[in-house]
């Protein structure tokens, strides 16, 4: 799965988490819907995922990539173009 803008309507609690980066509790990883389930692989390991979540606690972007290589250039992007619509 590569990146795409993700609208959603539901807000969701940035500030339960580690700000830039969230643990991976069982919550968060149900929550988010993250769980990496393939044959071989331990139980609790999850899925390589970014988010860029706006102030209002709305998901702006999402970067779900097991290479690791495009997340950063991805997120900082979508950081950009909020910033860029905000007001003044």
């Amino acid at each position: 799965m590569k990146s795409a803008p993700v609208s959603s309507s539901a807000k969701h609690k940035w500030f339960e988490v580690w700000p830039g980066v969230a643990t991976a509790s069982p919550a968060v990883t149900k929550g988010y819907d993250v769980a990496l389930n393939r044959p071989g692989v331990p139980a609790g390991m999850t899925q390589r995922v970014s988010y860029v979540i706006d102030r209002s606690g709305r998901i702006a972007y999402v970067h779900a990539d097991m290479d690791y290589r495009e997340h950063v250039s991805g997120t900082l992007a979508a950081i950009k173009a909020l910033r860029a619509k905000r007001p003044g």
